[in-house]
């Protein structure tokens, strides 16, 4: 594996920086931050499971986002992003997960996660003090039958 130093290390650095603002500013914004406010408590939306790539890195975290995100609507629904069978996960991978965790209590919905126990994901995510940010769960069973969520 090379390293790349030099201009084409400058180069490098520049496209991560553009991709990460990119990530930020290209994930669809809610439409409407005071649904979930308004939304009658009677009504419950039904649980929402994204299943998300084998492998998240560059070249599909930002896909990975907007699928996440279009999932929530402003419903207040519960999103699961099931990642029970992703084996890898960069750093602009963990980013999308801050973002789309940010826009999920932007718009009121809940973003739970699904990671397999003892995973490189997992321990990657321990390691940086994200499971500390997000709510990571087992399963796709236990993420639904988790009584956090709770319609306003």
């Amino acid at each position: 594996m090379t390293v790349p130093h030099g201009r084409a290390a400058n180069e490098s650095a520049s496209t991560q920086r553009e991709t990460g603002s990119r990530l930020s500013n290209s994930v669809p914004r809610p439409v409407d931050e005071q649904a979930a406010a308004r939304q009658d408590s009677s009504t419950k939306p039904a649980p929402k499971i994204v299943v998300l790539f084998d492998e998240i890195d560059i070249s599909n975290a930002l896909p990975a986002c907007v699928r996440l995100c279009d999932a929530m609507n402003g419903d207040g629904a519960l999103v699961i992003a099931d990642m029970s069978q992703t084996k890898f996960c960069d750093s602009s991978g963990f980013r999308m997960l801050l973002v789309a965790n940010d826009r999920a209590s932007a718009c009121g919905s809940e973003l739970r996660f699904v990671m397999s126990p003892g995973e490189a994901v997992v321990r990657a995510l321990a390691l940086m003090g994200f499971d500390r940010l997000l709510h990571v769960y087992p399963s796709v069973e236990e993420a639904l039958s988790d009584g956090l969520h709770e319609s306003t």
